[in-house]
């Protein structure tokens, strides 16, 4: 078990978690970052961002936080693979980690990123890795020549679609509203795929 104390923790080593790791760094503050999955978030996923400033043309997502973290270990700081559990507030933070680390802190961020929605249908955890899937980049090659179902009317689910309608035979959007809420960008990409 380990207790340090250090100016600023940063929960979650997404984009938003490491760019506060980077200008914390760089302003000399003594930071930790502890991320409970692995560093990049749900931006490494993607395969395409296009939104990113400073890149004008797409980039994976993959790439984008590969060089992100390049950047946060080339200023000596490397996330530790810990999840956070309990947070005791206070003058000074102490965070309690899932690995039985006790630290202290005066300043927390807390950028722990989102997580896919479940439907919470019957049988859904049942067949989670056995046909039912919340990663499109992870999984799409399992669904080659298959028909799949993507659920969702937001551009993560525009995303995963156009992602997937390069491998399977048909993919259907099912969502819940009478208008999508995607970027027009990403919905005129969805209607000119002959395959979605």
């Amino acid at each position: 078990m380990e207790k340090r104390k250090y100016q600023l923790i940063i929960a979650g080593a997404g984009p938003s978690g490491l760019t506060a790791a980077i200008y914390a760094k760089r302003a000399g503050i003594d930071t930790l970052i502890l991320e409970k999955l692995s560093p990049g978030g749900q931006a490494q996923l993607s395969e395409r961002i296009e939104n990113y400033p400073g890149f004008s043309k797409p980039i994976s997502g993959q790439k984008l936080m590969g060089e992100t973290l390049k950047q946060v270990k080339n200023l000596k700081l490397e996330p530790r693979n810990e999840e956070v559990e309990k947070v005791e507030d206070g003058k000074e933070k102490k965070i309690y980690t899932d690995a039985g680390n006790i630290y202290q802190t005066l300043g927390l961020i807390v950028a722990t990123g989102a997580n896919p929605m479940s439907l919470g249908i019957p049988g859904e955890k049942e067949l989670t890795g056995k046909g039912v899937s919340y990663c499109a980049t992870c999984d799409a090659p399992f669904f080659r020549d298959e028909d799949v179902l993507v659920v969702g009317g937001g551009n993560t689910a525009m995303e995963e679609a156009l992602y997937l309608a390069n491998f399977a035979k048909k993919v259907y959007l099912v969502h819940r509203r009478d208008r999508l809420r995607a970027e027009k960008i990403l919905q005129d990409r969805i209607f000119a795929n002959p395959k979605i």
